[in-house]
């Protein structure tokens, strides 16, 4: 991953703390903030919170997450026949019915006029946000 960011001669840092901590840092803005498979762990309070901070802190914010429909519901109880573990089972379940439809994220992202916020289905069983600050 690093070495494909760099062939866009991006700079790329990661760090290994708690999320919310992290982002409520007086630390440097970053252009560009990515969650992947993530935001659904997060109850909508602490969603809402960790949304706020990371509008504050980035230009572009991008989340592919678990879209919650009877489609990828019940596409993750079939996940046995691809001889995934028990553990890998129980999560797919889990995660899809914590996933997003709709508009759920641009809902709590901050109400401010300066965002585009676009949200939308990605193939059968992700759902895509993206919030991108104006000019």
């Amino acid at each position: 991953t690093r070495r494909s960011f760099a062939a866009l001669n991006w700079s790329m840092q990661s760090a290994t703390t708690d999320v919310l901590t992290w982002l409520a840092q007086s630390a440097p803005a970053v252009e560009i903030m990515l969650a992947n498979l993530f935001l659904h762990h997060f109850p909508d309070t602490l969603l809402a919170a960790l949304l706020r901070l990371a509008a504050a802190r980035t230009n572009l914010f991008i989340a592919c997450e678990p879209r919650r429909t009877p489609l990828a519901l019940n596409a993750s109880r079939l996940l046995w026949l691809m001889a995934c573990n028990a553990v890998t089972r129980h999560d797919a379940v889990v995660s899809v019915r914590a996933g997003f439809v709709g508009h759920e994220l641009s809902a709590l992202w901050p109400a401010d006029d300066r965002w585009q916020l676009r949200e939308h289905s990605a193939g059968l069983f992700s759902h895509c946000f993206i919030a991108k600050r104006n000019g």
